[in-house]
């Protein structure tokens, strides 16, 4: 049974969250305030709800915070329906973002696609899985992308993301494909959460977001990882 650790400041929303979550049949741990966070230490986690206020801390990285520490992918629980301020905690860090309003199922289906995507990363086969291309490198295993001598911290998505498009080097990977095996569920030509997600992995990796080199937009078709630029 999968353990979800949800931070709500909100006393009746965490209630309500917490009876959702455990009659959808999960282990729920509750956090109210960052300054709780050490007494957790220890807990296994299998994946975060992160309330949108405390996930706005602007004095740390929550989002970031939260994943280093349980090793858990991050879902932001947010009050608003609007796109931008979906796009802008994808482009925070977040794993994925849901409305608080949603229905059990949604929430379900989403906290199961993470879950997948996460289990299947930890069940990775012990021979290493690198790519290099000049000054990138990625490892498969670990997770870890560098590029020179500096350390890319990527979020699970984003990894993924560059994984797949890397390991087509040179070739044009359809925009479907791509949302399709990122997100786990049927393209939907109406959203912009992978351009969000290209455009903040382009950031990550010094790729000019005006004039891409090096993750190129082929209109109409998908994404190219330039294999030839990364010296």
């Amino acid at each position: 049974m999968s353990t979800i650790l949800v931070a709500q400041s909100n006393n009746n929303i965490l209630t309500s969250q917490q009876k959702m979550l455990e009659e959808q049949g999960y282990t729920v741990e509750l956090l109210r305030e960052l300054g709780q966070l050490n007494g957790l230490s220890g807990k296994s986690i299998n994946g975060i709800v992160l309330d949108q206020t405390i996930a706005s801390v602007p004095t740390c990285d929550s989002i970031n915070q939260f994943r280093q520490k349980f090793k858990a992918p991050v879902i932001v629980s947010l009050d608003s329906d609007d796109e931008d301020v979906h796009s802008l905690f994808l482009e925070l860090g977040a794993d994925e973002v849901i409305s608080k309003d949603a229905k059990p199922r949604l929430w379900r289906a989403r906290l199961d696609a993470l879950l997948r995507r996460q289990s299947a990363n930890a069940h990775y086969d012990d021979a290493p899985q690198q790519l290099s291309f000049g000054q990138l490198h990625i490892d498969k295993n670990t997770r870890r992308v560098s590029y020179g001598q500096e350390r890319i911290d990527l979020t699970t998505h984003e990894f993924e993301l560059l994984w797949l498009l890397a390991s087509n080097g040179g070739k044009v990977v359809k925009r479907e494909f791509v949302y399709e095996q990122i997100l786990g569920k049927y393209y939907r030509p109406d959203t912009r959460t992978i351009d969000v997600r290209i455009s903040r992995l382009r950031k990550k990796l010094y790729d000019n977001p005006s004039r891409p080199e090096k993750i190129k937009t082929i209109w109409r078709q998908g994404y190219l990882f330039v294999t030839d630029v990364w010296n």
